[in-house]
């Protein structure tokens, strides 16, 4: 047989047995395929959702009248935490004083005002948009987000709506994300200067753990210089995932939550879930609970070292009635006999879910019954009479 004959008959012999061979190799084996399919339905769905993300990113951004009012709200705190807040040595991150900002959206309306405290012009408290600048408050009221109330105008927080009940100046000093070491050094650096007749506290079950975050960032920040490098707010942050204070992971999470409504309205489904408070851990009762209780033994020391009355309110915050938390630190208020309002039985008789935003801060109506509950038990006390009569001295 010529040479180009015997080629051409070899080749045609091994060609289809070369193509049934590649077909062999590149077919799956039957348990591989729900595999697949399973990869391939999740990365349509993850698609979905990140698509659905980026419309309603979109929509809050540019068109935020189309959105829930929960969603409109995460946003307004969004710009207000990174316009009006600074970082500062001594507190960890402060209110900016002068700053301004009005939001006039469909189902949110409100304005933000913070004003200085008298003697510098860095550091300042949120006020009422009209109420011209004080020199002097009767009454100052120290917490947290609860107390700054950013979820309503601030004519409507049941800081102000104390001082249209009782006829008294009071002044709002909350700070989102603080604890009572910071509420101690907030009132000796900037409230006392105010003059204050009453010094009142808004605790949280979770105080514990901010005090113990607090203390670790502070201890820190003296002994490396923490504060030039990770700010208090970020370690805090990082502290609660337990990732600790400058992994990426942790830094590019909390630039997603400040800078995404859908990221920060997910973290905040996802804190309950995850035990934000924690207060099942033993460890966080057992070392954060003294450092709040030497914190307001304090800042009652200090109140009556100039000539206030100490007051403390407990906050019946996310719903929780009957946590360790909650029972350890009325107990613990009751020993050191502090004078305390707890909030507990009254939220326990009234409908809490209607008082409360998805992220479980008051909205007006719960503002207003925190107002007139707290403006009760001070009557009851013969505080706001006594405080009243001396408003002339």
């Amino acid at each position: 047989m010529l040479p180009h004959r015997l080629f051409a008959q070899k080749f045609g012999e091994c060609v289809p047995a070369a193509l049934s061979y590649n077909s062999n190799l590149h077919s799956k084996p039957p348990r591989i395929v729900p595999i697949l399919q399973a990869a391939k339905a999740l990365l349509v769905a993850l698609c979905a959702f990140l698509c659905a993300a980026l419309l309603i990113e979109a929509a809050i951004r540019f068109t935020p009248a189309i959105v829930p009012r929960d969603l409109q709200i995460l946003r307004m705190k969004q710009i207000v935490y990174r316009e009006g807040t600074i970082a500062d040595p001594l507190l960890g991150h402060a209110l900016r004083s002068f700053y301004q900002r009005e939001f006039h959206w469909a189902s949110f309306s409100g304005s933000v005002r913070q004003a200085p405290f008298p003697g510098q012009d860095r550091i300042g408290y949120r006020v009422p948009r009209d109420e011209p600048d004080r020199a002097r408050a009767d009454i100052v009221a120290l917490g947290d987000s609860h107390v700054q109330g950013l979820e309503v105008d601030e004519g409507k927080t049941w800081v102000h709506r104390l001082g249209a009940l009782s006829g008294l100046r009071v002044a709002n000093l909350g700070v989102f994300d603080y604890g009572t070491a910071q509420y101690l050094r907030l009132l000796r650096e900037y409230g006392i200067r105010l003059h204050p007749r009453l010094v009142l506290v808004l605790l949280c079950v979770n105080e514990p753990r901010d005090d113990l975050m607090f203390a670790g960032w502070s201890d820190k920040s003296g002994r490396e210089g923490l504060a030039a490098r990770v700010p208090e707010f970020q370690y805090k942050f990082c502290s609660r995932l337990g990732l600790g204070t400058s992994p990426r992971i942790c830094a590019a999470t909390l630039r997603a939550i400040k800078t995404s409504v859908v990221a920060q309205a997910l973290f905040q489904w996802s804190i309950p879930r995850w035990g934000w408070v924690d207060e099942r851990d033993p460890r966080i009762l057992r070392e954060g609970l003294p450092l709040v209780l030497a914190d307001l033994d304090e800042m009652r020391r200090f109140a009556e070292s100039r000539g206030a009355r100490f007051v403390v309110i407990i906050n019946e915050a996310w719903g929780f009635t009957q946590t360790d938390a909650l029972r350890s630190l009325t107990e613990a208020l009751r020993r050191e006999h502090l004078l305390y309002l707890d909030l507990s039985p009254a939220f326990k008789t009234a409908p809490y879910r209607q008082m409360v935003t998805s992220d479980v801060h008051w909205n007006e109506t719960g503002h207003s019954f925190v107002a007139m509950e707290a403006h009760r038990f001070l009557l009851r006390q013969g505080l706001l009479p006594r405080i009243a009569g001396s408003r002339g001295r």
